[in-house]
C-alpha cells in the first residue's frame, strides 16, 4: 500500500491505499448466477437470457439445456477466474489541529477534531461483494465494512 499526509495551516488530509495487482480468484457467485438449475430458488444472471442455442450461436453462454454437471465443468475451467485486482482507498482522515494561541491560557495542551472513512472507494472490475483476499471463493464472507467515524482528541 500507499498513502499521503497533508498539512496546511492546521488542516489536515491523512490517506492510506491498499492494492492488489495481477491477482485472479474463482468468481462463486458468479458461477452460481450462471447456474439454470438454480433459476426457481434464487436469482441467476441476466446473461442467460443469451445462452448458447441453435439459433443463437454467437454467445459466450453456454447453452442451459446443455446438460453437463457444472460443478466438475468449473473444477476444469477457467471461465470463473477472474481478475480482482484493485485500488482501495483503506482510510481517509480529515481534520484540524487548533493552534497553540487558542490554548495558551487553558490546561489544555492540543485540540484535534477529525473525521475518518474506512473502505469507502474501490476500483475494481471485480463483480463479487469484495475483491479483497486470498479466498478461494467469496461465498459466505462479509466484505469490509465501510465506516465513518468522528473524534476530538484532547492532550492534557
Amino acid at each position: 500500500g500507499f498513502g499521503f499526509d497533508i498539512d496546511y495551516k492546521g488542516f489536515f488530509v491523512n490517506s492510506f491505499f491498499s492494492f492488489a495487482k495481477d491477482f485472479y480468484k474463482f468468481d462463486d457467485e458468479l458461477f452460481d448466477q450462471y447456474d439454470p438449475t438454480v433459476a426457481q430458488y434464487y436469482p441467476v444472471s441476466r446473461d442467460l437470457f443469451n445462452a448458447w442455442t441453435p439459433t443463437n450461436t454467437s454467445s459466450n453462454v453456454p447453452s442451459t439445456q446443455s446438460g453437463f454437471d457444472q460443478i466438475a465443468e468449473a473444477a476444469r475451467s477457467d471461465r470463473f477466474l477472474v481478475n480482482s485486482s484493485y485500488l482501495r482507498l483503506k482510510t481517509v482522515t480529515f481534520g484540524y489541529n487548533f493552534p497553540d494561541k487558542f490554548l495558551n491560557k487553558s490546561f489544555i495542551k492540543g485540540i484535534k477534531l477529525y473525521v475518518q472513512a474506512e473502505n469507502m472507494l474501490t476500483w475494481t472490475k471485480w463483480k463479487g461483494l469484495d475483491p479483497e483476499g486470498f479466498e478461494g471463493d467469496g461465498q459466505g464472507k462479509y466484505p469490509n465494512s465501510k465506516s465513518v467515524s468522528f473524534g476530538l482528541d484532547l492532550k492534557f
